[in-house]
């Protein structure tokens, strides 16, 4: 008869189990607002930056789709030479990715439609990235109010 294999525990192995279990808090989902401005802009908050850790000027982005069509956008940070990158500019307190050919060609209607999106943090190739989930488009409004002729 083969002996059993027996694992046997031991009290250090429970302390670090209990310290480890302590230690880990998890932190809250930071879900941010962004959209496509009219001028084919991928619009990010400032606060996306911050959760990002990147700085706009040492920082470009990388822009790819899901499988599906509406599988929805991902964008991840990368060094400002990387030829795939796309560049960031600062647009008033926010800042902007310009995807305007990349949204053309996958039919977004930019300048007449809104369309607004979800952004939640995601890990990729160990750097953190944004997805962007769609929400629903609505009709671009006139900024001073009034109709075009």
């Amino acid at each position: 008869m083969r002996p059993k294999k027996i694992n046997f525990f031991s009290p250090e192995e429970l302390k670090t189990e209990r310290a480890s279990k302590a230690k880990k808090v998890e932190e809250p989902v930071v879900l941010l607002k962004g959209s496509i401005s009219a001028t084919g802009h991928l619009k990010l908050p400032a606060k996306a930056m911050q959760v990002l850790g990147v700085n706009a000027d040492e920082t470009g982005f990388l822009f790819g789709q899901g499988r599906k069509k509406d599988g929805g956008f991902f964008l991840v940070p990368t060094e400002k030479g990387n030829p795939q990158a796309f560049k960031v500019t600062k647009m008033g307190p926010a800042y902007g990715v310009n995807l305007k050919g990349v949204f053309q060609k996958l039919g977004y209607d930019f300048v007449g439609q809104q369309y607004p999106f979800t952004m939640k943090p995601f890990e990729h190739d160990g750097v953190t990235g944004l997805e962007l989930v769609s929400e629903e488009q609505k009709p671009r409004s006139k900024r001073d109010g009034k109709e075009e002729e």
